[in-house]
């Protein structure tokens, strides 16, 4: 067991959400992803005390979950909508070496984020954050539902142009 609870807590909580959109890629559902994340994180802990501090965290944890997908597939094996064994061991080295990525894109995006007007992130935290459906939005609203539709795709389409555009300013 790990005598630093406290870095393993400080860890865990930064990296969690990676995690399991890690796991989440190489699972069929959300309810088989928390089942693996438990497992992942009992064993985490349990192994924290072989983690060598001057390593990347989040490649050990995956590594870690991986293994984890695999006792997950073989208790349920017979489900007929599990991934086979080598896209799951493809689609978990990909996820893998776009990790650094996507958590650059995610910052860039967040920034990005920050730069649209009040009423766009209200629209964007209504139709993802909540639990509404379009329909009950657009009445909530008083608006339209394709023109929901539209001001989010217009939403969607600025915050990825923002995060390229940032994405190029730092390589340049």
């Amino acid at each position: 067991m790990s005598a630093r609870p406290d870095e393993f807590a400080r860890l865990i909580a930064t990296h969690m959400r990676e995690i399991y959109r890690y796991v989440l890629t190489l699972v069929p559902s959300p309810a088989d992803a928390e089942d693996v994340i438990q497992e992942t994180s009992i064993k985490l802990w349990s192994q924290f005390d072989k983690f060598d501090p001057n390593t990347n965290f989040a490649a050990w944890a995956f590594r870690i979950a991986y293994y984890e997908v695999l006792t997950h597939r073989t208790k349920h094996r017979r489900d007929r909508h599990l991934f086979s064994s080598e896209l799951v061991e493809k689609l978990a080295e990909r996820r893998a070496a776009m990790s650094e990525s996507l958590i650059d894109r995610r910052r860039l995006l967040e920034a990005c984020l920050e730069e649209l007007s009040e009423p766009h992130r209200q629209l964007l935290r209504d139709r993802y954050a909540g639990t509404e459906t379009m329909q009950a939005l657009a009445q909530r609203t008083g608006r339209p539902i394709n023109t929901i539709y539209k001001t989010l795709d217009r939403i969607r389409r600025a915050l990825g142009a923002c995060v390229d555009r940032k994405a190029a300013e730092q390589t340049a």
